[in-house]
């Protein structure tokens, strides 16, 4: 019984690899072309020194998708239902006791 299975497994590895090249021949992997994309808006790829000293009012992005809430009320306490998983199960106070 094992040189049968031996025998299978030989047969089936030589199949296996021969449908394999069957497979690959003639065929090669060509890249895909790519396109050259301008510079985006930002990029100022021309810019001089007397550019950048210019004296002129920069735009300031740390105000970019901001949420402004009108009240905390609105926002809800995500919090509420949290338990507290470790071993500090009661509140703890930081405050030196007289």
């Amino acid at each position: 019984m094992q040189s049968t299975l031996k025998e299978q497994y030989q047969h089936d590895i030589e199949e296996d690899v021969s449908s394999i090249e069957s497979i690959l021949e003639g065929k090669e992997d060509k890249p895909e072309e790519s396109t050259v994309l301008p510079a985006p808006d930002y990029d100022e790829h021309d810019a001089t020194v007397d550019d950048v000293l210019a004296d002129l009012k920069m735009e300031s992005f740390s105000e970019k998708n901001t949420v402004e809430h009108a009240s905390v009320e609105d926002i809800g306490n995500h919090l509420e239902s949290a338990i507290v998983v470790g071993d500090v199960p009661d509140e703890v106070s930081f405050e030196a006791e007289e």
